[in-house]
C-alpha cells in the first residue's frame, strides 16, 4: 500500500479539524437553546408571579414554590452551560491539534502559519472585553435570574 500524497494527506487532517469545529459549534447552539428555553420559562414564571393570579390568598406559598422552581431550573441551566461549553472547550483543543499538523505541512521559510496566528491573537488580546470569557456571560444570566428566585423566596418566607 502506498502512502498517500501530500495533499491527500493534508485533505485528511483539515476535514478531521473541520469535524471538531463542527461539534463544538453543535455544542454552542445547544447551549445557546437550552438558556433560552430556562430564560422563557423563568420569564413566565416571573410573569405569572406580577400577575393577578398571583394576588390570591396564598400568594406567600405561591410565591415561595415559584421562587424555588426558578432557581432549581436555573440552576439546572447553569450546569448544562458549563457543560456544553466543556464539550465545546474538549473540541476546539482536539481541533488545534489538528490544525497544528494541518499548519506545518503548508508552512515555508517565509510564511509559518502557527506565527501568523499567533500575532493575530496578540493582537487582538489587546481589545477590550477580551479578558471577559463568554462562558462568565452565559454563566451570569442564570446566576442572575437564580438569585431573582431566590429573593423572591426569602421575600415569600417573610409575608
Amino acid at each position: 500500500m502506498q502512502a498517500p500524497q501530500s495533499a491527500d494527506r493534508l485533505e485528511g487532517w483539515l476535514r478531521l479539524y473541520e469535524g471538531q469545529i463542527e461539534h463544538a459549534r453543535h455544542h454552542e447552539n445547544m447551549r445557546s437553546q437550552a438558556t433560552n428555553v430556562v430564560v422563557a420559562i423563568s420569564a413566565a414564571m416571573l410573569a405569572f408571579l406580577a400577575s393577578d393570579l398571583g394576588k390570591s390568598g396564598a400568594a406567600s406559598y405561591l410565591s415561595v414554590a415559584t421562587g424555588l422552581f426558578i432557581v432549581a431550573l436555573n440552576l439546572y441551566g447553569w450546569l448544562m452551560s458549563m457543560k456544553h461549553y466543556e464539550r465545546s472547550r474538549l473540541h476546539i483543543g482536539v481541533a488545534g491539534q489538528y490544525r497544528a499538523v494541518a499548519s506545518m505541512m503548508i508552512s515555508d521559510e517565509t510564511h509559518n502559519v502557527e506565527e501568523l496566528r499567533r500575532l493575530a491573537h496578540n493582537e487582538h488580546s489587546k481589545m477590550f472585553l477580551t479578558r471577559v470569557r463568554a462562558s462568565w456571560l452565559w454563566s451570569g444570566m442564570h446566576i442572575l435570574i437564580g438569585t431573582i428566585g431566590a429573593f423572591i423566596v426569602c421575600n415569600g418566607v417573610s409575608s
